[in-house]
C-alpha cells in the first residue's frame, strides 16, 4: 500500500515538472545537462524492461551508459552516487566503442555524427537498451527518446516504433508528455 501511495505520488512529481515546463533561464537556475540528468531517472520509471533482461535480477545494478564525448560534467556521478534507478543502484559508463552500448540499460548517446548514430542503432537493434540523445533528428532516426528545445523550453519526442522493437514499453503517461515521432 505504502508503495502504491508512493509509486502515485512520484507520477504526481514527476508530471508537474514535465508540465510546467521547465524553463531553461537564468530564473530557473538549473543548468541544461544537470536537468537532463535528471530527467533519465524519470525517464526510467516509466519504462518497462521485458522480463528476460537483467533489469529483472536484484543482483545487476541500473547500467547508464554516456556514448561519445560526456555533455554532464559530473552531475551524473554526483546525482546517481545514491539515488537509485528502478530500484537498482546505478553503475555509470563513459563509453568509448560502439559494442558496449548493448550492456546498459540507458544510453545517453552525446551529439555525434549520423555514422556513429547508425552503428549504435546496429548495435542497440532488438535489444532492451533504452536509448536518448539530445539531437535534432535523432528519434526519427531511430533514438527512443530524444530532447529538444523549444524557445528555451526543454521537451522531448518518442519513437515509440524504436521502444517497441527493443522490447520496451513506455506508460502512456509518458507518451501523452511527448511528441511522438514513430508510431
Amino acid at each position: 500500500m505504502l508503495r502504491h501511495h508512493f509509486s502515485r505520488l512520484l507520477i504526481i512529481l514527476i508530471l508537474i515538472l514535465i508540465e510546467s515546463n521547465v524553463s531553461l533561464t537564468q530564473d530557473v537556475q538549473i543548468e541544461e545537462y544537470k536537468l537532463k540528468a535528471i530527467f533519465l531517472q524519470k525517464f526510467a520509471l516509466f519504462v518497462e524492461w521485458p522480463e528476460s533482461s537483467a533489469m529483472n535480477d536484484t543482483v545487476t545494478p541500473f547500467i547508464l551508459g554516456v556514448y561519445g564525448r560526456n555533455p554532464f560534467g559530473n552531475e551524473l556521478q554526483k546525482l546517481y552516487r545514491s539515488q537509485p534507478i528502478k530500484n537498482k543502484s546505478v553503475e555509470i559508463r563513459y563509453l568509448k566503442n560502439v559494442t558496449e552500448v548493448v550492456a546498459c540499460h540507458l544510453v545517453f548517446i552525446s551529439r555525434t555524427s549520423y555514422d556513429e548514430l547508425n552503428r549504435v542503432l546496429k548495435m542497440t537493434c532488438g535489444k532492451p537498451v533504452l536509448t536518448i540523445s539530445d539531437t535534432e533528428g535523432f528519434a526519427k532516426k531511430g533514438v527512443i527518446i530524444n530532447f529538444y528545445l523549444n524557445e528555451k523550453r526543454l521537451g522531448f519526442e518518442i519513437n515509440q516504433a524504436a521502444a517497441r522493437k527493443a522490447g520496451l514499453m513506455i506508460n502512456f503517461r509518458l507518451l501523452r508528455l511527448a511528441r511522438v515521432v514513430a508510431y
